[in-house]
């Protein structure tokens, strides 16, 4: 079962540090095109895993970056990981295991940091997402944005849940101030709906040619496509004052 691969992939880069592909799916005895997606979807669900390229190379957690599983039973932690899964999870018959599991993870953050939860993305197809979308605004109003993504990679959709003080735009214009660095002087580069703030409040603000048509609609210049190196494209532009 793929919950469990993935759950395997996380605890072996745990234990083991940096190991490549071709280790991983040794390991698992899966191929190297099964590791590539599973990697791709821990980094969707924030995982931070890393590549390094070269004869020491191979896939990493960051330091210090550890998860503990203490006092989850097999069945929870499997339901943890179907969350990408479109069928209804009691169906499944795990959505009892589901909420337990996530009353469990909640008790374990520190009391200060439960409400500090900024994101959380769901990958599934279109008609599931839209109405958990429209549901999401509903119970939680003002306190979520939400944000359905198309993953270009797969085909596939992506739906966000982020927290309004935590999108794309809040973090650039954080580390900007701390540098000195008004929203004016600042260019930034989108693509999909997600970044509509940022292409709109950034004192240029740059969409893709591939882009979602909100995202460009809010940009003051479009660029190539992300195929035909339109970041490139972008730099070059703001470097020569075009």
């Amino acid at each position: 079962m793929r919950a469990d691969r993935l759950l395997s992939i996380l605890m072996l880069l745990q234990a083991r540090g940096r190991m490549t592909a071709g280790q991983l799916a040794a390991e698992l005895e899966v191929s190297l095109r099964t590791i590539y997606r599973d990697i791709d979807a821990l980094c969707i669900s924030g995982v931070p895993i890393y590549s390094e390229r070269g004869r020491d190379g191979g896939y990493a957690l960051l330091d210090g970056y550890r998860t503990s599983l203490t006092g989850l039973n097999e069945n929870e932690v499997r339901a943890l990981f179907m969350l990408s899964i479109p069928s209804p999870l009691r169906e499944l018959g795990v959505g009892q295991e589901l909420e337990t599991a996530l009353r469990k993870l909640v008790a374990a953050l520190p009391a200060a940091r439960r409400e500090d939860v900024i994101l959380v993305s769901q990958m599934a197809d279109l008609e599931v997402l839209r109405p958990l979308a429209e549901r999401a605004r509903q119970v939680l109003g003002a306190r979520v944005k939400t944000h359905l993504l198309h993953n270009k990679n797969y085909g596939g959709y992506i739906l966000e849940l982020v927290s309004p003080s935590s999108d794309k735009w809040a973090a650039l214009a954080q580390v900007a101030a701390d540098a000195g660095i008004v929203p004016r002087e600042i260019a930034a580069i989108g693509d999909d709906v997600n970044d509509i703030d940022l292409v709109r409040r950034a004192g240029l603000g740059i969409a893709m040619a591939n882009g979602a048509e909100q995202t460009r609609a809010a940009a003051d210049l479009v660029v190539r496509s992300n195929a035909e190196e339109g970041v490139v494209e972008a730099i070059e532009r703001v470097l020569a004052g075009r």
